[in-house]
């Protein structure tokens, strides 16, 4: 399959599990000054990031502790795996052998209430910043149904959004696996 067909694949796969608005755009670049060009200095660029396999344990460690703290924090317990977990390759640097993982989403089945949107979002913004991710973008902001996103180095995301339930999914950016650093 084509990296580009890959990509797009996984995206729609992921815009099943979100709020609509998440969806809307999937050509923004990725984050915080470091969009990749597709140049001959592509190889070299993607060898000066983590593995895809220490970027998967990461942002997998940063999701659970984002998890733990809404639970902890806020009372948003019974969160359950998605079982949606995906790869794609990377369409800013076609041809290299880099992929995006996109991480098993999780899902609560009570959503968050209005009354404790604000605080979720403050509890995923500080425990992203220890990781490297910038403020939270609002999407989308309305009663019942809210929805942001956090820009992490190398164009991992996390989407964060609530409507009758919630959703918290993390993708990585584009990494080469170990065995092709």
């Amino acid at each position: 399959m084509r990296p580009a067909l890959r990509t797009a694949t996984a995206a729609l796969l992921l815009c099943v599990a979100l709020p609509l608005s998440a969806c809307n755009d999937s050509s923004e670049g990725s984050t915080m000054g470091d969009t990749p060009s597709a140049t001959a200095d592509g190889p070299a660029a993607l060898r000066q990031r983590p593995s895809l396999e220490d970027q998967v344990e990461r942002l997998t460690t940063m999701r659970d502790e984002m998890r733990s703290q809404l639970a902890a924090e806020l009372k948003l317990t019974s969160w359950k795996g998605m079982g949606d977990e995906n790869a794609a390759g990377c369409e800013d640097f076609p041809g290299v052998g880099g992929q995006t993982r996109f991480l098993e989403a999780l899902l609560l089945d009570s959503g968050v209430p209005d009354a404790q949107w604000q605080d979720a979002v403050q509890v995923l913004a500080r425990v992203g910043a220890r990781y490297g991710f910038g403020a939270p973008d609002t999407v989308l902001d309305t009663a019942g149904r809210h929805e942001v996103v956090l820009k992490g180095q190398y164009g991992s995301l996390v989407r964060f959004g609530t409507q009758a339930k919630a959703t918290l999914a993390v993708e990585t950016g584009c990494h080469l696996p170990a065995a092709k650093l």
